[in-house]
């Protein structure tokens, strides 16, 4: 893992009424928001660099403004068409595998 030293004035720290180790994790939540509004990184990589877990990190986006979805309407209406089609073909699979079973078990009769 890499290390990053950041340097600040005391009075720096006091002005902004942080202690040290409450900057660091404020700056690795800044960034990490950051990277996901520009698109660098996922949800789950943006809370690992932030130090937070995802339902954290979710309300970090949101306090800032941020949306958690990054995909548009019309890609998540791909989405789901494309779900709704997956299960289209599982459902109809399920009953033409269900007529083959009854199929069978009349000709074993």
């Amino acid at each position: 893992m890499a290390t990053r030293i950041t340097e600040l004035a005391e009075d720096l720290l006091s002005a902004l009424r942080l202690a040290p180790n409450e900057f660091d994790q404020e700056q690795r939540i800044e960034a990490a928001t950051q990277l996901y509004a520009q698109q660098r990184v996922s949800q789950g990589k943006g809370a690992e660099i932030a130090g937070l877990s995802r339902a954290e990190f979710i309300d970090a986006l949101a306090r800032r403004r941020i949306p958690v979805c990054q995909e548009t309407f019309d890609e998540l209406m791909e989405a789901i068409r494309r779900e709704d089609l997956a299960a289209s073909i599982i459902l109809i699979s399920g009953i033409a595998h269900t007529k083959t079973q009854r199929t069978q078990r009349k000709k074993n009769h």
